[in-house]
């Protein structure tokens, strides 16, 4: 649950002790404070951040602020790669006292350290000398429509929003607890929450609707054809019951009067899926586009799209087809 934080200024006294009563409360597992959250931005961007031993045009490079309190990282799950977290007392003094900081591998990597570098304990400028306290690994703080940036975490208590990791049982109940206890820490303070989880599934609501528009149409699609082959089946059968009778009396077994039925339309639909395929991936191709990372489209993708489509068709012909091939030769062959 992300609560946000008050609107008040020099609220960092009352933020710490709101933290505490968190602390106390028996249903909250995991909790932090931080100037923002995942799925919702950062605190701001800046330039001139550079490596003590930099090269012309490294300040020019842009990198993501985000300010975040000593249990942000273990609260979201963030894996550190080198060194360690902040500290409650980095946190407490502030990234502008104590001049320390923890990068993502995206900005180890744009401020020019080498793969097998020490980062920890190294010097970057930012108009003074900032310490490399920890690096940790790269996450997705957006969706995956976009690349993971370059992003520097600085230590301080945070008021923007408090991040509170509980299980699901009785939320009512525990929301109106903290919900209390948030009021008598800022009195006169609107209470606003929301879930992460729902935050980052609105970064696809367009995907899921598209999604189930796409499998409501190829649903209805995929019927009207089979209504279509089961008419085209029957209307075929009845055209050839002499000569299914005729087959039948010189010895044709059921499976070769369904596969001989069938096989003009397994024809029609393996033409179709030879159409389609090229069409589908271009289309698809131009879709995932809009994600910095995609999977690519495979030929084994198409090719188990196309058995599941000639297994529907010949599901559907096949009634019909069996149908005829058992039916009586002899009345068959006397009919007119």
């Amino acid at each position: 649950v992300v609560i946000t934080g008050p609107e008040l200024a020099n609220s960092g006294a009352a933020a710490a002790s709101f933290k505490n009563d968190l602390s106390a409360m028996p249903f909250v597992i995991k909790y932090s404070s931080s100037n923002n959250v995942p799925g919702q931005g950062y605190n701001f961007s800046t330039q001139g951040i550079t490596k003590l031993s930099s090269k012309p045009g490294d300040d020019k490079k842009g990198y993501n602020m985000l300010i975040v309190d000593d249990k942000y990282f273990d609260t979201y799950g963030i894996k550190i790669k080198e060194g360690t977290v902040f500290t409650p007392v980095m946190a407490s003094q502030g990234w502008s006292k104590i001049k320390k900081v923890i990068l993502n591998q995206a900005a180890v990597k744009q401020l020019g350290f080498k793969d097998k570098e020490q980062v920890v304990g190294q010097q970057i400028k930012w108009g003074d000398n900032y310490e490399v306290v920890g690096v940790v690994k790269d996450y997705h703080h957006f969706s995956l429509h976009t690349l993971i940036e370059p992003m520097i975490f600085l230590p301080a208590v945070g008021t923007g929003y408090f991040t509170v990791k509980m299980d699901a049982a009785n939320m009512v109940e525990k929301i109106i607890r903290i919900r209390t206890l948030y009021q008598q820490t800022f009195p006169g303070e609107p209470f606003n929450y929301s879930f992460v989880d729902e935050t980052f599934d609105q970064q696809y609501k367009n995907e899921y609707k598209m999604g189930q528009l796409f499998i409501s149409s190829a649903g209805i699609a995929i019927f009207i054809a089979c209504l279509g082959l089961f008419g085209l089946a029957a209307y075929a059968a009845k055209q050839r019951t002499k000569e299914i009778g005729i087959r039948k009396v010189l010895g044709a077994t059921v499976i070769n009067i369904t596969a001989l039925l069938s096989g003009d339309f397994i024809k029609l639909v393996i033409i179709a899926v030879l159409i389609a395929s090229p069409l589908s991936w271009f289309t698809m191709q131009k879709w995932l586009q809009s994600f910095a990372y995609h999977i690519n489209m495979q030929l084994w993708i198409f090719m188990f799209a196309g058995m599941v489509i000639a297994l529907i068709a010949f599901a559907t012909i096949s009634f019909q087809a069996i149908k005829a091939a058992l039916a009586n030769p002899v009345k068959s062959l006397r009919s007119e």
